[in-house]
Parts: structure tokens; C-alpha cells; sequence
């Protein structure tokens, strides 16, 4: 078999596993979510998201792109690998010890006096997830996807088992907060078990520098990228508050859901192969085609589709006390058709070696942020999602013009690609919002929800086997070859 079809293979048997471990994994966390959301109010959702912003900006500066730059780098020596682990470690207990001080500031700051305690506890999370960061880059380079997905799926389970319990026992916000830690635990764990890789002593400034190279764009990136995803959270606990945070939260964590399934899964796969491919421009340029065709094919119908039953799906999972996150989660779907096009171009950018660009493209993505969501913070949730949403499609020319400097495509010929599977998603879009003016009357609830997901995915399946033939019969090819056995015999 060629290089070429050794990568190809790999990356679809890896895409199974994290597939279907995912979908696990998501499944067993979607209904955590819906249970954990019926047992607990806004408030305590919008101060876990708002301690999760701290969180998650420390760990950017824990991590600090190390783990991307030993999956990218063609060679390795265990100095390399020594040096990153423990770098990140000594990272994380400083920076959980300043949070665990500083906890009562930002209390302080927000007039919440819940926060404090709950941002000291989560900061443990912190040094629990820095321990797996380069055990888990060894498993990623050397595309042994399946640990990756099991490590997931066995975080998922324990955190819903320490989240519901703790829920159930009557323990509220600390439920969110035992949910975190039981699942960075378990992940930890998992990842120490299969990762054959076991830390020394041995490190040096050499190989620091090696590794900064690289890993000092990525930090930017990650950086930038932290403000674009996490400004919202921080401006809305500013302005308006942790219950409409917790509302916020929630329409955009089904939101982050969908995105882990469809999108990041397959993007755990993209990077380390795309790296293996090298500097080979046009075996590169063909294998993104490919996966941003059929990344587009599989969401643009799927986040429309959650944009138009946005009131359904809330009504049903979350009952009536979410009613103010069904117009949220509508707006923020909306973004679905760009985030399908465009979610792998940063992966493709450091695969080449040019983290540069990929910090260039977060830097204008992280600024737009911060601009759209201070003014339409002031103006109330509703408001943050449609800037949210704005940003996503002003910024698109941006973005192309940024991967054709790359990977030197006609952008022509790059969006035509595109037309069938937004053509079909609309048109399926049209489908369901008139059957459900006919069907309104006669169901409800969870029968009418699941009558309009049958009617859209029927409606677009036909619809893409008219408008694009090829492209159905290689999703199905795809699918059947990740599936195996069972998955021949469907294509068949």
C-alpha cells in the first residue's frame, strides 16, 4: 500500500474510533447534561462557566502548545519529551496556586461571593490535566487514536457519575465542580495506562528551544483563540450576571456538543496526518478538499437543522425554566455553515509548519470578539449570540484569503464545492419549518421533535443525492470503510 494509502487508512480507522467512542462518550454526556440542567438552576451553570473562564485561560499558558509541537515535530528525542511534561507541571501548580489566591479578587470583582470557593476547588483540575498532556501527544503522533477515544470516554462516564450523584445528594453548583475533577482525574488515568511513554529527568535548554519554536506560535494561537471562545462567557458574567450566563451557557454548550462530535473528532485525526504528509503541498491541498467537503456535507445540515428546532429541542430536553435559551441556541447554530468550512484550516497551518498564519487568523478572530461581544453584551444574551454569529460570517473572506495564501487554490472552484450541501441544508430547513406549521396542531413535545428530525434528514439525504451525486456515494464509501464489516454490508 502507498504512503498515501497508509495515511488514508490510518486516518479513517482512527476517525472510527474517535467516532464512535466519542459519540459514546457525547451521548453518556449529553444526557448528563440534560439531567444535570432539570436538577439544577441558571445561576449555578453561569458560575461554573464563569470559574471555567479563569480555568481555561490558565491552562492555555499550562499547556503552552508544547503538546502540538511534539506531535508536528519529524523528530524526537526523550529530552524533548522530559522537558515539555515537566515544564507543564511546575506551569500548573503555580498557576493553580495563584487562582486559589486569587480567588476572593475575582469574587470581589463580579459581586459574586459563590465564586471564590469554586474557583479554588476547580483550580485542581488544573495539575490533574497537565500530567496527560505529553502522554497523550505520544499516543496522538504515533496515531493510536483508540487510547485517545477511550481516555474520553472513560472521563465521561466517571464525571457523570460524580455530577448526577453529587446533583441527586442535593449538592448543586458543587455538582459541575465534582463532575470537572472526577473526569480530568479518570482522563489522566486512561491516558497514563495506554501511553507506553514514562517521564525522566533528563531535560535541557536545547531541547526547550526546540519546542519553543513551534510551541510559542501555538501559545498565541491558543491564546487568541481563548478570547474569541471565551470572551462571551466573561462579558455576559460581567454585565448581566451568572443566571444569564447559565442561560447562555447551556445554549452553547449544545452548541460545543455537536462540535466535539462532528467536528473535533475528526480533527484529532487531521493534525498528526496531515504532519505526516510533510511539506507535500499537493497530496495536502487534496486531502483538505476532501475533509472540508465532507465536513461541510455531514454539519451544514445538522447546526441548521438545530437552528430552525431550536424551541423544540430545549422545550423537551431542558424543560420550560431554559425558555430563554431556545432564541440563543438558534442564532449560535446559524454559524454551523461556516464552522463546517472553516474548522480545519488552523490544523492544516501548523501541519505546514506555519503557525503564523494560524496566530495572524486568531489574532483578527479574537479581536472581533472582543469588540462585538462589549458592545452587545450591554444589549443582553440574545444580542452576544447574534455578534457571535455576524463575526463568523464577515470574517469568511478573511479567512479563504488566508488558506489560499497556502495552499494556492482557485476560490472559485474552492466554494462551488460547497453549493450542493448549503443548497440541500436550506432546502431541508424549508422542509422542516413547513411541516412543523402543519403538525404544530396536531403534536407536541417529544413526538413532534423527533417527526421533524426524520422528515430533514430524509428531506436533505434525497437533496444531496440529487444535487451531488459523488459526494453522497463517498460519505456513504467513508462511513461504510470506518464501520467495517457491518459497514460493507450497508454499502453493499
Amino acid at each position: 500500500m502507498s504512503s498515501e494509502g497508509s495515511l488514508r487508512g490510518a486516518a479513517i480507522t482512527g476517525a472510527s474510533w474517535l467516532f464512535i467512542q466519542t459519540l459514546a462518550a457525547r451521548a453518556v454526556g449529553a444526557l448528563t447534561f440534560v439531567v444535570l440542567a432539570r436538577l439544577l438552576v441558571p445561576k449555578e451553570f453561569g458560575l461554573v462557566a464563569l470559574a471555567a473562564v479563569f480555568i481555561a485561560l490558565a491552562g492555555v499558558f499550562v499547556e503552552q502548545g508544547f503538546g502540538q509541537a511534539l506531535v508536528q515535530r519529524e523528530t524526537l528525542e526523550p529530552e524533548h519529551l522530559n522537558t515539555a511534561f515537566w515544564l507543564g507541571v511546575g506551569t500548573s501548580a503555580a498557576l493553580a496556586g495563584v487562582l486559589v489566591g486569587g480567588a476572593g479578587v475575582a469574587s470581589r470583582a463580579f459581586a459574586e461571593p459563590e465564586l471564590a470557593p469554586v474557583l479554588r476547588v476547580m483550580a485542581l483540575s488544573l495539575v490533574i490535566s497537565s500530567l496527560s498532556s505529553v502522554p497523550r501527544s505520544v499516543l496522538q503522533r504515533a496515531l493510536k487514536f483508540k487510547w485517545v477515544a477511550t481516555r474520553q470516554l472513560i472521563g465521561t462516564v466517571a464525571g457523570a457519575v460524580a455530577g448526577v450523584g453529587f446533583a441527586l445528594a442535593g449538592y448543586g453548583v458543587w455538582s459541575l465542580v465534582a463532575q470537572l475533577l472526577a473526569s480530568s482525574t479518570a482522563v489522566t488515568a486512561t491516558v497514563w495506562t495506554g501511553s507506553p511513554w514514562k517521564p525522566g529527568l533528563a531535560m535541557s535548554r536545547r531541547h526547550f528551544r526546540d519546542l519553543f519554536g513551534f510551541s510559542s506560535a501555538v501559545l498565541g494561537i491558543n491564546v487568541a483563540n481563548f478570547v474569541s471562545r471565551r470572551a462571551d462567557d466573561f462579558l455576559i458574567g460581567a454585565f448581566l450576571g451568572p443566571v444569564a450566563l447559565g442561560l447562555y451557557a447551556v445554549a452553547y454548550r449544545v452548541l460545543l456538543i455537536m462540535t466535539e462530535v462532528l467536528l473535533r473528532t475528526v480533527e484529532g485525526v487531521t493534525f498528526p496526518v496531515l504532519s505526516r504528509l510533510g511539506s507535500d503541498l499537493d497530496r495536502t491541498r487534496r486531502a483538505y478538499y476532501m475533509i472540508t467537503q465532507a465536513s461541510a456535507a455531514i454539519t451544514m445540515p445538522a447546526f441548521l437543522g438545530v437552528a430552525v428546532l431550536a424551541p423544540q429541542i430545549v422545550e423537551v430536553l431542558f424543560g420550560s425554566k431554559w425558555t430563554a435559551s431556545a432564541p440563543v441556541l438558534s442564532v449560535l447554530s446559524l454559524t454551523g455553515i461556516t464552522l463546517g468550512i472553516f474548522y480545519f484550516n488552523g490544523s492544516v497551518f501548523k501541519a505546514l509548519g506555519r503557525p503564523g498564519h494560524a496566530l495572524q487568523q486568531a489574532v483578527v478572530n479574537g479581536a472581533a470578539s472582543v469588540l462585538g461581544f462589549t458592545i452587545a453584551a450591554q444589549y443582553g444574551i440574545l444580542a452576544v449570540a447574534i455578534a457571535y454569529a455576524l463575526r463568523s460570517y464577515l470574517l469568511s473572506p478573511y479567512t479563504i484569503f488566508m488558506m489560499k495564501r497556502v495552499l494556492g487554490f482557485p476560490v472559485g472552484a474552492y466554494l462551488l464545492q460547497f453549493a450542493a450541501p448549503a443548497a440541500s441544508a436550506l432546502l431541508m430547513c424549508a422542509a422542516m419549518i413547513v411541516s412543523r406549521a402543519y403538525l404544530d396542531a396536531v403534536l407536541d413535545g417529544a413526538v413532534l421533535l423527533v417527526v421533524l428530525i426524520a422528515i430533514g434528514g430524509a428531506a436533505y439525504g434525497a437533496l444531496l443525492r440529487l444535487t451531488a451525486p459523488a459526494l453522497a456515494r463517498t460519505l456513504i464509501s467513508t462511513v461504510a470503510t470506518a464501520a467495517g464489516p457491518l459497514g460493507r454490508r450497508v454499502r453493499r
